[in-house]
């Protein structure tokens, strides 16, 4: 046996553990037995070209993962470009949750105020109806009925500067929207119903006006309805 079969380990001795899947020791264990083939035989062409494949393998293996490693490194790239947009949406989602909270909140003050004033505004138009309807349907000039019809004038003209709007309805033609209108039960006598040939669900009478502010329901109308 020669110094360089000596050199040799054992055809069945076991494959040290280690980072032996890891590229700079697999390159090391390489280099070594080339080392090792060419002191023991420089002709051993067979030899020779298994060494030549497996470091043909060993370079595969660098390329496959280096290309692993640049796809891992986009893909924490895309990750984190997904994040940032993720996070960009969410503040964006954010911003506009606190302006409609905001909004609302400022609704609602505003809907307290007119809610606090309505009261008022609903007892001068059952004294404008009533002194209307003594007077004949008529507004005679200079007489407090007219003061009052113009109070009233100043304060709806005051009220829809800040967005309230009247919900119209012509009795007769309107047709009852359950999302817009409040049906009340015909409590008044017949005679105070006006007897119209219309269809169905058609409004008969409006017993009190209802409003919108800035867009949304405020008060629904309270109408009669055909049966």
């Amino acid at each position: 046996m020669t110094n360089q079969d000596a050199n040799l380990p054992p055809a069945d001795a076991p494959v040290a553990a280690g980072t032996g899947t890891e590229n700079g020791g697999a390159a090391d264990k390489l280099d070594r037995l080339e080392r090792l083939v060419r002191g023991v035989s420089r002709d051993n062409m067979e030899l020779q070209a298994a060494l030549a494949a497996v470091r043909g393998r060993l370079e595969d293996l660098d390329l496959s993962v280096k290309g692993m490693a640049q796809s891992a490194h986009r893909a924490v790239q895309e990750g984190q470009a997904g994040v940032q947009n993720a996070e960009k949406h969410f503040a964006g989602a954010l911003r506009e949750l606190e302006a409609r909270v905001r909004e609302e909140m400022q609704w609602q003050i505003q809907r307290g105020a007119l809610q606090a004033v309505f009261p008022a505004l609903d007892d001068l138009e059952l004294v404008i109806a009533h002194e209307r309807q003594a007077a004949g349907g008529a507004v005679p000039a200079g007489s407090v009925l007219e003061a009052l019809v113009m109070v009233r004038q100043k304060l709806m003209d005051g009220l829809r500067a800040i967005g309230l709007e009247e919900i119209v309805v012509e009795p007769g033609v309107t047709v009852f929207d359950p999302a817009l209108h409040q049906h009340t039960a015909a409590d008044l006598p017949p005679e105070a119903i006006p007897d119209l040939d219309v269809p169905r669900n058609t409004i008969l009478l409006l017993r009190r006006p209802g409003y919108r502010f800035q867009g949304r329901v405020f008060r629904a109308p309270q109408v009669i309805v055909k049966l």
